[in-house]
């Protein structure tokens, strides 16, 4: 199994998007970011390479959101 197929939580996600957990799950609610996916009823995860993609594409300055 690849890295990048492994499962983070939104603490994870937030610290590699270099942002606070509050903001990530503000931007998650206003569908900025992705959902992800719920895997119990109080758990939400992101596939890694999910995320990486998206600060690729921060990194690439398509927007998304940002300012």
């Amino acid at each position: 199994m690849q890295e990048l197929d492994r499962l983070v939580r939104a603490r994870e996600a937030a610290k590699a998007l270099g942002i606070g957990l509050s903001t990530f799950w503000l931007r998650v609610s206003k569908g900025i970011y992705p959902s992800g996916t719920l895997i119990s009823p109080r758990t939400r995860c992101w596939k890694a390479s999910s995320i990486q993609a998206l600060i690729d594409r921060l990194a690439a300055g398509s927007g998304i959101g940002e300012k």
